[in-house]
């Protein structure tokens, strides 16, 4: 999940901005997909800002799982319930968000790295279309308003994942 901020200078006009956070791989991953789509879209060149980390300022683009969790299920397709806390964050800045659903990723990324080039490991990522919030800003700042917008950001996330899947099935198939 991605949220890309507009905050207001301190005279008062918006400001594109961009802050990219998370150290390991997968974020690395995550970020470089991120500025392909936003440089698709034309966000990329109106950016006055790019940082690589969060400030309080609001110069922020966030990856995080409507779940609260990365899913551990043994199928990438089943998701985890949604999670208030992310409407939350959502119904607190109003971002823009880009879904994302990436599966073939592991921990271990000595074995991901090397399974690429062997052929045996496959990494998909499916980047949406801006979510639209417009539908959730009249509702109030509650705690059902917050599960709403976490259950339709993971409805989103989870209909990428079947594009993920039919596209996966194209594939040929790896040893």
């Amino acid at each position: 999940m991605v949220a890309l901020a507009q905050p207001g200078a301190e005279d008062g006009r918006a400001r594109d901005v961009l802050a990219l956070s998370g150290g390991g791989y997968r974020a690395m991953l995550f970020h470089t997909g991120v500025l392909w789509r936003l440089c698709d879209a034309g966000v990329l060149p109106r950016l006055q800002r790019i940082s690589s980390v969060l400030r309080d300022e609001g110069p922020v683009i966030v990856g995080f799982h409507p779940e609260g969790k990365r899913n551990r299920e043994p199928s990438p397709y089943t998701p985890l319930p949604a999670q208030p806390g992310a409407g939350k964050i959502v119904m607190d800045s109003w971002p823009v968000i880009v879904p994302a659903f990436i599966n073939g990723l592991t921990n271990n990324i000595a074995a991901d790295i090397v399974g690429n080039f062997r052929g045996t490991r496959t990494v998909v990522a499916v980047f949406g279309e801006p979510i639209n919030l417009a539908p959730f800003q009249k509702l109030g700042d509650r705690l059902t308003s917050h599960k709403r917008i976490a259950d339709a950001m993971l409805k989103t996330i989870y209909a990428l994942g079947e594009e993920e899947r039919a596209f996966r099935a194209t594939l040929p198939a790896r040893p």
